[in-house]
């Protein structure tokens, strides 16, 4: 499945990202498109359990959320990715 067609109704902006350098540069300064190694999005809580199948076949292996612990522990999704893949959350700096 190709990021192109890879859509998830209940997942909000989800989409892939791809890193641009000069080698990815066309003649005229285009860039080419090429194979996305990671997504972004907001709230993957949201998706349904149809669309988990999807999101799973996609090849996704890690989901990193850079909500507080506080901030996930209230959000209202299901949640049910967190069946699936571990949660890794990004620790604040410390003082």
């Amino acid at each position: 499945m190709d990021s192109e067609t890879l859509r998830f109704d209940s997942m909000p902006n989800f989409r892939g990202l791809v890193g641009v350098n000069n080698e990815n540069k066309t003649d005229d300064g285009k860039c080419q498109t090429g194979r996305v190694n990671l997504y972004r999005s907001s709230r993957p809580d949201f998706l349904t359990p149809e669309e988990i199948d999807q999101f799973r076949s996609a090849g996704i292996r890690c989901i990193i959320d850079f909500r507080s612990v506080k901030e996930y522990g209230k959000a209202t999704g299901h949640k049910n990715l967190d069946k699936f893949y571990p949660s890794y959350k990004v620790r604040p700096g410390c003082d």
